[in-house]
């Protein structure tokens, strides 16, 4: 999706949000030496419909990073997501 911010890249990651396509966390900086990571629920789920609303907004993110082979996943509270 270009671009990947703003309203259009909000809208378009909604809908694939909906469609269960999942999602990608871009950082603003390196973790682990990557800027994408696949955000998982506290249980390493895939997220609830509840983070719709954060599709494709600029959040603080706090959880935990682990490698399984080359993927980056991301667990989190989503309850727990701050805006800037």
């Amino acid at each position: 999706m270009q671009p990947g911010d703003g309203l259009a890249h909000k809208a378009c990651a909604s809908v694939c949000f909906i469609g269960g396509v999942l999602s990608v966390l871009v950082s603003t900086g390196e973790v682990a030496g990557s800027q994408y990571l696949l955000p998982l629920d506290p249980v390493g789920k895939q997220l609830p419909d509840g983070l719709r609303h954060w599709v494709g907004i600029r959040g603080i993110y706090e959880g935990e990073v682990f490698r399984v082979g080359d993927l980056l996943l991301f667990r989190s509270d989503i309850a727990m997501v701050r805006t800037p």
